[in-house]
């Protein structure tokens, strides 16, 4: 039987068995959903859907997604450690295929490292950063597990179970809006890939893919800068910021096609701002940060919108190699930073932001000196800051709030980097969210956010075979038809369930 439960904000897991003792006697019961509601602020409460009296074996990720084992399979090779291509090689190996999974950048612990010397001054490695090594650029994010693609209930649910068996919080099974925080993600890779291991997959770290091996037209095998690796099926889950990858396919003949994608920005406030905004108070016991996703219509028509919220986190420097500024945001699981941000994006058409790029190479090339202009300013990864009233104007504040961010913060004129055109249209998005958010208009503006959809979209087959290279596959956000943790997630699984399993 299924049942809804109300209970204030704050009650705890006691307080829940409580009164479902109360209501219902000592049987077991299981936790669907459970949902904040926060419509008569500043009274919150905990909204559960709850099933009780006999209830059915929580199934294992094997059962809820079985799959035909077959010996002799032959050979695959997956190339990115990130969600697609973890879920990729989960399956083929669950398949029968002797799976060899290529990672560019290092292990996760040593990924770390690199970071935080990064941002203590030293070198920035173009194989070991925000955006490369193990586990991809999701590593270090939120860790939503949101998505807003339609008809993947079992997907999803397998997803999560492997994420739980690997050490991710139990709540995301249920939760309305389940994150796992970087700090849990960061162990759950490592022990994904152990898991993996066990199973005989062959994890390959620090190999970088420059090229595909090639036999008869068809895709056999890829070639890395130390190694060959021949295979009778071969899957690329490569990420958002593998340009040089992206280039070298292009030349081997595979389709690429251009696409609309998001410009903006972070803005950042102080995490009680918010909470106050949407609790209407500044904390809550039990809670951790509020959330927000915000949508509105600029003056000229077009979309700006709130991405990848990061409640109580961080703004991070996340240039995928030197020479390069973007930022991105990345927030632990207790999500407990003094500041949320959330980035700021206008919905933008390649032609009206790069009117010279008339290729998918030139829209590329043209994206990547973009993700340069903030760098040839500063000439470092401090990064450029504004506030919300001088955004449009190009005003230039002698000083700037205190920020999350792990290098200076420098006041420009964001029309060095922008448009005005685009600048005004995030303007009066943020204007449009300051009447839902009250104070949201006095946020921190830092950096460029240039990631959150790709401006590419390499076309493939509905196996995920790419056009103009037989027998080479793409999933995840790398493909240009998947993006964030979940659909990038599923988006590999799926295609090796169709092409391998």
């Amino acid at each position: 039987m299924e049942t809804e439960i109300s209970l204030p904000a704050g009650s705890s897991r006691e307080d829940l068995d409580r009164t479902i003792r109360q209501r219902f006697g000592t049987g077991p019961y299981r936790i669907l959903r459970q949902s904040l509601d926060a419509r008569r602020k500043p009274k919150l409460f905990w909204k559960y859907r709850i099933s009780t009296g006999v209830l059915p074996v929580s199934p294992s990720p094997e059962h809820l997604l079985p799959v035909a084992r077959r010996q002799g399979r032959g050979r695959a090779v997956v190339v990115g450690s990130g969600p697609a291509g973890f879920f990729a090689a989960d399956i083929l190996n669950r398949a029968g295929f002797s799976v060899t999974l290529l990672e560019q950048g290092p292990p996760a612990r040593e990924r770390r490292g690199d970071i935080l010397s990064f941002e203590k001054g030293g070198p920035l490695l173009d194989r070991s950063n925000y955006a490369f090594g193990e586990g991809g650029a999701g590593t270090f994010s939120d860790g939503k597990l949101t998505s807003r693609t339609k008809h993947i209930s079992m997907e999803r649910e397998y997803i999560r179970l492997r994420y739980v068996q690997y050490g991710a919080p139990e709540e995301i099974l249920w939760m309305a809006h389940p994150h796992i925080g970087s700090n849990n993600l960061f162990t759950l890779v490592q022990q994904g890939r152990q898991d993996l291991l066990e199973r005989g997959v062959d994890v390959r770290f620090r190999q970088r893919v420059v090229d595909l091996l090639m036999h008869r037209g068809r895709c056999s095998g890829v070639r890395t800068d130390t190694d060959e690796f021949p295979a009778d099926y071969t899957l690329l889950a490569p990420g958002h910021s593998a340009f040089p990858l992206f280039r070298r396919l292009y030349a081997r003949g595979a389709g690429f096609q251009s696409k609309g994608f998001s410009l903006g920005f972070r803005i950042e406030h102080p995490r009680e701002l918010i909470n106050r905004a949407q609790w209407g108070r500044e904390s809550v016991p039990g809670l951790k940060a509020a959330e927000y996703r915000l949508a509105a219509k600029a003056e000229s028509g077009r979309g700006i919108y709130t991405f990848c919220m990061c409640p109580g986190g961080f703004v991070v420097p996340a240039a995928w190699r030197e020479g390069l500024n973007i930022v991105n945001g990345v927030s632990m699981y207790e999500r407990s930073s003094p500041w949320s941000n959330a980035a700021v994006l206008a919905a933008v058409k390649p032609e009206e932001i790069f009117p010279k790029a008339d290729t998918p190479m030139a829209v590329l090339d043209s994206l990547e000196a973009l993700e340069a202009r903030a760098f040839e300013h500063l000439g470092a990864y401090q990064v450029p800051g504004t506030l919300p009233p001088g955004l449009p104007g190009g005003r230039l504040y002698s000083s700037l709030p205190q920020s999350s961010f792990p290098f200076p913060v420098v006041p420009l004129d964001y029309r060095q980097l922008y448009p005005e055109w685009l600048l005004q249209d995030l303007s009066d998005g943020i204007s449009r969210f300051a009447r839902q958010i009250r104070g949201f208009d006095t946020g921190l503006i830092l950096g460029l956010e240039t990631t959150s959809s790709a401006a590419l979209k390499i076309l493939r087959s509905d196996s995920g075979e790419v056009l103009g290279i037989p027998g080479l596959y793409i999933a995840g956000e790398g493909s240009g038809s998947a993006g964030g943790i979940m659909s990038s997630a599923v988006d590999g699984l799926r295609i090796a369930l169709q092409t391998g399993a």
